[in-house]
Order: structure tokens, then C-alpha cells, then sequence
């Protein structure tokens, strides 16, 4: 298979011609991302800037890699062993708030993946995702393994993550 440069993958989702396959072999890009995306991306982003004040504030850490935030530690490892959470990671907007740095490196490429979902989302990422997961639960489904986004954001999982 051949490597693209995730800066030539699309940012839709589903059957977006642009999003690689699953299982693809795709190289993260720079992290450099449209200033439309940052912009329609922005109040969500605000929120997750607050989350991560709040982890900062108690001892988290902070690093700016491949185009977003990425805060850990603190009170953020609290927050997502909270029972209707359980998460390593979470995505608000560009950022990322993770347990620690192994949680976060160990779910990057998914991550990611909801990053681009916000950007092309907005604002309104937040509503379909919960209308996708009720949609998901009345089809027999559960509210979060088959969860449209979350299916989503997996392909983005195989994408290669150079340290930077």
C-alpha cells in the first residue's frame, strides 16, 4: 500500500472519496490545518481550553503537537475515570485531553480523527454526535462503539504519528 501525506486526505468522513480506507497506510501531516477549520472549530475549542486550564492548574502538563493542544495529568486523569466517561482521551475542538502522555500517544490517530470531525462539524458536532449515538442505541446498536463518529475517527487510528 502506498503512504499518503495526510495533508492530501480529505477532511469528510464516511464516504468522503478524500478519507482513507480502513486499514489504509496514511502519514499525519505537518499538522498544519485550514484557517477555516481552526475558525468554525473555535467555541468548541474555548471549552476544551477551559478543561485544560483546569488541568494545568492542577499540575497537568501542556504541548502543542501536530496542529492541536494536548493536555495531561493533573485533574485530567480524574475527569476521565469518571464512570459515564472512562475514556484515555477525550477531543474538544483542537484539543486533546488525556490521562497521560501514554494515553494520548496510544489514541492519537483517533483523536485526530474527531479534530477533523470538529472542523467540519463546528458547533454542531456536539448535537449530531448525540444524535448519532441515540441513533446508533434505536438501531441496536451501543451509544458509543457504534456511534457513526466514533466508527469515523477509527480509520484515522493506522495513521503513522511522527514524535515531534
Amino acid at each position: 500500500m502506498a503512504t499518503t501525506d495526510r495533508r492530501n486526505v480529505g477532511y469528510g468522513g464516511g464516504s468522503d472519496p478524500g478519507a482513507p480506507e480502513q486499514g489504509a497506510s496514511v502519514t499525519a501531516g505537518s499538522g498544519r490545518r485550514p484557517i477555516v477549520g481552526y475558525a468554525w472549530a473555535a467555541p468548541m475549542t474555548l471549552f476544551g481550553l477551559s478543561i485544560g486550564a483546569v488541568t494545568l492548574l492542577t499540575g497537568g502538563r501542556v504541548e502543542r503537537r501536530h496542529g492541536v493542544i494536548e493536555f495531561r495529568d493533573g485533574a485530567a486523569q480524574r475527569l476521565l475515570r469518571l464512570p459515564f466517561l472512562r475514556a484515555s482521551a477525550i477531543t474538544v475542538g483542537h484539543v486533546i485531553v488525556g490521562r497521560d502522555s501514554r494515553s494520548i500517544a496510544s489514541c492519537r490517530g483517533h483523536e485526530h480523527g474527531h479534530v477533523r470531525q470538529t472542523e467540519r462539524w463546528g458547533v454542531l458536532f456536539m448535537p449530531a454526535y448525540f444524535v448519532a449515538g441515540v441513533w446508533a442505541q434505536l438501531r441496536g446498536g451501543h451509544w458509543y462503539r457504534d456511534n457513526w463518529f466514533e466508527r469515523d475517527a477509527d480509520r484515522y487510528c493506522e495513521l503513522e504519528w511522527p514524535e515531534q
